[in-house]
Protein backbone atom coordinates (compact mmCIF):
# COMPACT_ATOMS: atom_id res chain seq x y z
CA UNK A 1 0.00 0.00 0.00
CA UNK A 2 2.69 2.35 1.12
CA UNK A 3 5.03 1.64 -1.77
CA UNK A 4 2.14 2.08 -5.02
CA UNK A 5 0.10 5.09 -3.38
CA UNK A 6 2.46 7.26 -0.85
CA UNK A 7 5.97 6.67 -2.25
CA UNK A 8 5.39 8.53 -4.86
CA UNK A 9 4.16 11.51 -3.00
CA UNK A 10 7.21 11.11 0.04
CA UNK A 11 9.84 9.75 -2.00
CA UNK A 12 10.59 7.10 0.73
CA UNK A 13 11.29 3.77 0.40
CA UNK A 14 8.84 2.73 3.45
CA UNK A 15 6.94 4.54 5.95
CA UNK A 16 8.41 6.85 8.15
CA UNK A 17 6.70 7.12 11.09
CA UNK A 18 5.47 5.56 13.84
CA UNK A 19 1.66 4.56 14.47
CA UNK A 20 -0.98 2.91 16.50
CA UNK A 21 -3.62 0.83 14.16
CA UNK A 22 -6.93 -0.45 15.25
CA UNK A 23 -7.61 -3.41 11.94
CA UNK A 24 -11.81 -2.92 11.93
CA UNK A 25 -11.28 -5.64 8.84
CA UNK A 26 -9.43 -7.30 5.83
CA UNK A 27 -6.03 -8.45 6.56
CA UNK A 28 -2.91 -6.67 5.69
CA UNK A 29 0.71 -8.00 5.71
CA UNK A 30 3.40 -5.40 7.36
CA UNK A 31 7.14 -6.06 6.10
CA UNK A 32 9.87 -4.54 8.73
CA UNK A 33 12.99 -3.15 8.08
CA UNK A 34 14.68 -5.65 9.71
CA UNK A 35 12.65 -8.11 7.35
CA UNK A 36 10.26 -9.53 10.08
CA UNK A 37 6.83 -9.18 8.74
CA UNK A 38 3.44 -9.05 10.64
CA UNK A 39 -0.13 -10.82 9.34
CA UNK A 40 -2.89 -8.32 10.83
CA UNK A 41 -6.34 -9.22 10.95
CA UNK A 42 -9.99 -7.50 12.45
CA UNK A 43 -9.70 -6.96 15.71
CA UNK A 44 -5.73 -6.64 15.77
CA UNK A 45 -4.28 -3.85 17.50
CA UNK A 46 -0.73 -2.71 16.63
CA UNK A 47 1.98 -0.14 17.51
CA UNK A 48 4.14 -0.22 14.63
CA UNK A 49 7.67 1.64 14.56
CA UNK A 50 8.52 3.51 11.23
CA UNK A 51 10.53 1.62 8.60
CA UNK A 52 7.71 -0.37 7.04
CA UNK A 53 5.78 -0.93 3.90
CA UNK A 54 2.13 -2.70 3.55
CA UNK A 55 0.39 -4.63 1.26
CA UNK A 56 -3.48 -6.28 1.61
CA UNK A 57 -3.46 -9.94 1.72
CA UNK A 58 -6.58 -11.71 0.16
CA UNK A 59 -9.66 -9.85 -1.78
CA UNK A 60 -11.70 -8.26 1.17
CA UNK A 61 -11.79 -4.29 1.88
CA UNK A 62 -8.97 -3.42 4.55
CA UNK A 63 -10.44 -1.36 7.17
CA UNK A 64 -8.21 0.49 9.42
CA UNK A 65 -8.73 2.87 12.36
CA UNK A 66 -5.76 5.02 13.89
Amino acid sequence: MWSRQLKPITSTERRETPRFEYHVAGMVRVQMDEHTELQLIGADATALSSGRNARVAGNKAVVVAW
